[in-house]
């Protein structure tokens, strides 16, 4: 059994290294985590007082349980009749405090081309509004993972939802937990990443899904060597997966302050993976 502890903000404010893979070797892993994260600016702090009480924008929230604590799932659905693709969408360590209205509207495009989306807020199941707002210890991790898991239960028992096509959208913390989620439950068919990895697996993986990589070169708050360590791992399951490497860019490349052809690109490749290889057409 591993002892828990409370993380600090460092490293995404995750997991402590012991916590992750067993194999992947300590020295490695130290290495993995020791990540730089880029402090909220003042004003990001101030928001998170009042983020608990927010309204969602004009779309239906739907509520299910989870160890206890009812979690929020901002529901984004296609008009067309009969079953369609479920989408879940992680954030990241933010929360919807940084964002939150790009989540959205990846949510929409999506809705718009023939899925149901779910924006799952599942820091709902600590409580928190972001991951570094309280320390972050493994117990906390995994009651997110269960809450992702559960949101899946609820949602293929949708009778818009086709439940053998699940995929999952993951942007960061969001990422680690999705390509978790997807080593653990053979319910998801595919998941597309956005700059996170596989170093916070609580357990070897029992299978890999078809995966679409994402990440910024020169990314230093989750280094590049998570997107090629998620590559060996993909081959070595025999999974199917595409990669792309975007030269120079930082983590959140996609993001305001990111670069708009790199985030151009990795939507359009985004959009093709899904209709590839989750659609029901």
């Amino acid at each position: 059994m591993h002892s828990e502890g409370n993380i600090s903000l460092r490293a995404l404010a995750l997991l402590r290294p012991e916590h992750a893979s067993p194999g992947n070797g300590m020295n490695a892993t130290r290495r993995a985590f020791g990540w730089r994260l880029t402090l909220w600016t003042a004003a990001m702090v101030a928001a998170l007082a009042s983020y608990g009480n927010a309204q969602e924008a004009n779309h239906p929230v739907e509520v299910f349980q989870s160890s206890g604590k009812k979690i929020r799932l901002e529901r984004f659905s296609t008009t067309n009749p009969g079953r369609h693709p479920v989408v879940f969408l992680t954030y990241g360590a933010a929360g919807m405090t940084a964002g939150g209205e790009a989540f959205r509207n990846y949510a929409y495009q999506l809705a718009d081309r023939g899925y149901v989306v779910f924006l799952i807020h599942y820091f709902d199941a600590t409580e928190c509004a972001t991951a570094g707002e309280l320390p972050v210890t493994r117990s906390r991790f995994e009651l997110w993972t269960k809450a992702l898991n559960d949101g899946i239960t609820y949602a293929v028992k949708d009778p818009h939802v086709d439940k053998h096509h699940v995929g999952l959208l993951g942007f960061s913390l969001g990422a680690f937990l999705a390509l978790w989620e997807s080593s653990q439950d053979s319910r998801v068919k595919v998941v597309c990443e956005y700059y996170g990895g596989t170093s916070l697996f609580l357990a070897p993986p029992q299978r890999m899904p078809t995966t679409l990589i994402l990440h910024g070169e020169k990314d230093s708050t989750v280094p590049a060597e998570e997107a090629h360590k998620l590559q060996r791992l993909l081959e070595e399951h025999h999974a199917t997966y595409d990669m792309k490497i975007y030269p120079r860019l930082q983590h959140g490349f996609d993001g305001p302050d990111g670069d708009p052809a790199a985030a151009k690109d990795a939507w359009e490749r985004t959009l093709a993976f899904f209709h590839k290889y989750l659609s029901s057409d």
